[in-house]
């Protein structure tokens, strides 16, 4: 005779007999054993005797600046409430709760508490701006003033937002790049040495501008506390590779915008633009200016990106596809 304990339960089977083991549920995750004898010629178990394992959903993170409440912990059908601290707003904002489901998984993502965005937001934020002479002078300065407008939206600061900014052509001008140590505390000083960035230069070195991204926009003054992300603004064809350089920067965890610009001659590849995003991330591709090019860059559109910077509050780089 061979004992086979289970959770609350003694499976018992003869020699001469097979056991068949099986498991139900209930909402309290109780295993119960059945058994169905059937005679079979041998006298070994085929195989070793299974056991049962009550299912459970993956266990959820405290939220930050808030709070998380499970009626069973992490046990199927446990509901978890979350709610915020004075002046955090949740998100999604519809997320008060989530259940855990008999497939063990969560009925919806944990949510997170942020501040009012904009215009708070914790990020480490690099503009990427083309300055290829297919732009133009008085493209350029639109661009620019469309630059700074959405940059104006979001408070600076230790505990904000601290700004990186360079322009590139076929390579990226280190002699008017502000990094993010340069001005962290002061908008004003910050948007005076954005003014003087000139235009000028040929050729789109894209891929030699994302790698500059990486190698120093990314390092000198970083915050690991806070979220990076990068924009690109172009108008043309890269002239270089763009595919290694915009692997790893999606390896850094940053979050990568583009925002293709339709010249007034030429065409934008978009399967570049997608190589750049990366797979699964084409809502990154911010395409409102593909239909009418640089006169789209304006004061509305301008608050539509910082719509779009706050609208991945919850954002965690060590689930996204950095492929």
């Amino acid at each position: 005779m061979r004992l086979a304990r289970k959770e609350g339960a003694i499976g018992v089977g003869a020699s001469t007999h097979a056991v068949k083991i099986s498991c139900l549920w209930d909402i309290n995750t109780l295993c119960v054993l059945t058994l169905a004898e059937t005679t079979v010629p041998y006298v070994a178990w085929t195989s070793p005797v299974p056991y049962c394992k009550p299912i459970s959903c993956p266990e959820q993170v405290k939220i930050t600046n808030g709070e998380m409440v499970c009626s069973r912990k992490f046990k199927i059908g446990s509901v978890c409430s979350f709610r915020c601290e004075p002046g955090y707003d949740l998100y999604p904002k519809d997320a008060s709760s989530n259940r855990c489901a008999r497939s063990g998984a969560w009925s919806s993502p944990t949510p997170c508490c942020t501040l009012p965005c904009p215009p708070n937001l914790v990020m480490d934020f690099i503009v990427v701006m083309d300055s290829s002479s297919s732009v133009g002078e008085e493209n350029w300065m639109k661009m620019k003033k469309f630059v700074r407008s959405f940059l104006n939206d979001f408070t600076a600061g230790k505990k904000a937002a601290q700004y990186g900014v360079f322009r590139y052509n076929k390579f990226a001008d280190t002699t008017t790049q502000i990094l993010l140590t340069d001005h962290p505390n002061n908008k004003n000083e910050f948007l005076e040495a954005y003014d003087r960035i000139p235009y000028g230069g040929s050729g789109t070195g894209t891929g030699n501008a994302l790698n500059h991204t990486v190698d120093v926009l990314l390092k000198v003054g970083n915050r690991p506390e806070a979220r990076d992300v990068v924009l690109l603004i172009t108008d043309g064809v890269a002239h270089d590779d763009v595919t290694i350089p915009a692997r790893r920067l999606r390896k850094t965890g940053s979050l990568v915008y583009v925002l293709p610009v339709m010249p007034q001659t030429g065409w934008i590849d978009l399967q570049q633009i997608e190589d750049i995003v990366g797979p699964g991330n084409d809502r990154r591709i911010i395409k409102a200016a593909l239909g009418h090019g640089f006169e789209a860059l304006n004061v509305k559109f301008a608050k539509e990106i910082s719509e779009i910077l706050c609208s991945e509050p919850c954002y965690d780089p060590f689930t996204e596809n950095t492929d």
